[in-house]
């Protein structure tokens, strides 16, 4: 609905538009246009008697109704045109739009666009509007709040996967720390080969110390003796000394 309060030319006078909101949509007012109203809000102001009344970028709206007073100074016609869309945008069809014409002094020469509708929806129309804004947003509200919990799942196994391998990685890393720090456990070397002792020393995180090899002439070398003993502990990496002799039958 389009009301205005005229008094004569070059004086302010209001301009009320009235109607029924979806909450999606914008307001746009245009003035003192040239004829009839443009078919897209945007062509507007490319007029040359054109005068913004809203924001040029429209109001917002709240849904349910809602009542918007602007004031304007005709000055170049005895009649005064007011042009009014509901739209999302300032380009494109709007969703429904009303114009209307005022004459000056008094008078209203006022003609609502019926064909396209009217930017004051009728009560039943516009319930019927708002819960379609209303489906809309819950739908889209469900798509978002499905499409969040699908990120916050996968986020959530990586997370998990992310802690695992952290887990299983500190867990190598403890196992090598563990064997690293292993004390030396002095092996029986008693009979076992140079060779063999020498392997059975680093296995057991300890190493060969000082070899002495008796009667070497009269067959093969073993190990006769060691120091210090079979089941010594002693820090990793510790010498063994042994006294290598003839094997004996």
């Amino acid at each position: 609905m389009l009301s205005a309060s005229y008094r004569e030319l070059g004086k302010p006078t209001s301009i009320t538009v009235e109607g029924m909101a979806d909450g999606l949509d914008r307001l746009f007012v245009y003035g003192e246009a040239e004829g009839t109203c443009t078919p897209w809000p945007y062509e507007e102001p490319n007029q040359k008697t054109a005068v913004w009344l809203s924001s040029p970028e429209g109001e917002p709206l709240g849904a349910g109704t809602f009542s918007k007073t602007y004031i304007a100074t005709p000055a170049k016609r005895p009649s005064y045109d007011v042009c009014a869309y509901l739209d999302t945008t300032s380009s494109g069809l709007p969703d429904d739009f009303e114009w209307g014409c005022f004459w000056i002094p008094e008078g209203n020469c006022y003609f609502p666009n019926v064909t396209a509708g009217s930017v004051l929806y009728t009560q039943e129309r516009a319930e019927e509007i708002f819960e379609e804004a209303q489906s809309e947003r819950k739908h889209r509200a469900e798509a978002e709040n499905a499409e969040r919990l699908a990120s916050e799942e996968v986020a959530a196994r990586q997370v998990r996967e992310e802690t695992e391998r952290r887990h299983a990685t500190e867990e190598a890393e403890h196992k090598a720390r563990e064997a690293n720090a292993r004390p030396c456990e002095v092996p029986q070397l008693r009979h076992h080969t140079l060779a063999g002792a020498r392997r059975l020393l680093r296995d057991a995180k300890c190493r060969l110390g000082r070899v002495t090899a008796r009667h070497h002439d009269h067959g093969p070398l073993v190990v006769q003796s060691q120091r210090p003993g079979h089941g010594e502990t002693l820090p990793q990496g510790s010498a063994v000394s042994v006294v290598l002799e003839p094997r004996t039958a």
